[in-house]
């Protein structure tokens, strides 16, 4: 497959797929891994697939609520955390957790302050 133009449609499938994998939270590199075995294009190319896709999802989220962007966010989030979990990975469960509470901004950070910057003497 490689070394020769793809058509429209081949151009048009590959976008809807990398739009699914974006949407289900993949990760980025794993995508781009992905695309390279999947379409046998290089990384410069993969990368640029990924972009377009990104292009067309900031243009959808301009056009949402605040408010719907932000339970997306937290989906995904929520999301992450359970991937975390299930994987028995620690840092990246309080990665995940961090973000989350980031997010959020319930929790209570390391320095024991709710979500606020230690003032520079108190560091």
């Amino acid at each position: 497959m490689a070394g020769h133009r793809c058509t429209k449609a081949e151009a048009e499938a590959r976008h809807s797929w990398i739009v699914e994998q974006i949407a289900a939270f993949r990760p980025r590199p794993q995508i781009v891994r992905e695309v390279m075995e999947r379409y046998g294009v290089s990384r410069p190319q993969a990368l640029k697939y990924l972009q377009r896709a990104d292009a067309e999802r900031f243009q959808v989220y301009d056009s949402v609520e605040r408010m719907d962007l932000l339970t997306t966010a937290l989906q995904a989030a929520e999301k992450a955390v359970e991937l975390a979990i299930a994987r028995k990975n620690p840092n990246e469960i309080i990665g995940a957790v961090r973000l989350l509470n980031g997010l959020t901004g319930f929790g209570i950070d390391l320095s024991g302050n709710y979500n606020r910057r230690p003032k520079p003497w108190q560091r």
